[in-house]
């Protein structure tokens, strides 16, 4: 299906872990198939998810991971 249509059926998921495992897959591939606010909602999560914030850490990366091994 198309990037669009992928889109609008993740929001129709009623688990939550799946609206945004799915959500983030388009996000990743297609991130104009996602409305402007969402994106930049998604933006914000790898940005975080990358560099970490204020207070808290960067999440586990494949350098840290292969450091701690």
């Amino acid at each position: 299906a198309p990037w669009e249509i992928r889109a609008e059926l993740v929001e129709t998921f009623e688990d939550v872990r799946f609206r945004q495992l799915g959500r983030r897959l388009i996000f990743l591939e297609a991130p104009m198939a996602l409305e402007k606010q969402l994106r930049d909602q998604l933006k914000q999560w790898l940005e975080y998810r990358r560099h970490g914030r204020e207070g808290l850490a960067v999440g586990r990366t494949m350098p840290g991971t292969l450091a701690e091994l």
